[in-house]
């Protein structure tokens, strides 16, 4: 399994759900179990969130013209063991989430919506937000230390 990411997808409301598939396949292939730990399923979702941001706020006619990009990278930490004996860890991933579509300043009473970036914020030990004018880019970063174990 690659140790890399790199995901462009249109920005259509299928792009969350293809998105975890694919993140589920590679930190699978990272921890060498098709079962995700609470760490990995929370990464998922984070970056699932991220997507659908883009979809939802980056594009303004909504009609998927727009298209977002996950690209993660792995950094194995001190004492990482083989991916072939269980879970890889220690090891950081860095995920970044962008599109080329406009920035949408929250609501100040956003009613049930809006909460995207603190639920993303809640689920990862790092989250940072660049705004420009070529695009938002969402970037999460977690330490993965799962207890080792084979592939089920």
């Amino acid at each position: 399994m690659a140790d890399d990411l790199d995901l462009a997808l249109p920005a259509r409301a299928c792009a969350p759900l293809r998105v975890r598939r694919a993140m589920a396949d590679w930190l699978g292939g990272l921890c060498g179990s098709s079962a995700l730990c609470d760490t990995g399923e929370d990464l998922v979702y984070a970056v699932s969130e991220a997507v659908a941001n883009c979809v939802d706020h980056a594009y303004p006619a909504g009609d998927g013209s727009g298209a977002v990009r996950v690209v993660g990278r792995v950094t194995r930490l001190r004492g990482a063991r083989s991916p072939h004996a269980g879970c890889a860890g220690p090891f950081r991933i860095e995920l970044a989430v962008g599109d080329t579509g406009r920035w949408k300043e929250p609501a100040h009473d956003p009613g049930d919506r809006g909460r995207g970036l603190r639920m993303i914020e809640s689920f990862v030990d790092v989250l940072e937000v660049d705004r420009a004018r070529t695009g938002t880019t969402v970037t999460v970063r977690q330490r993965m230390d799962c207890p080792a174990r084979r592939a089920g």
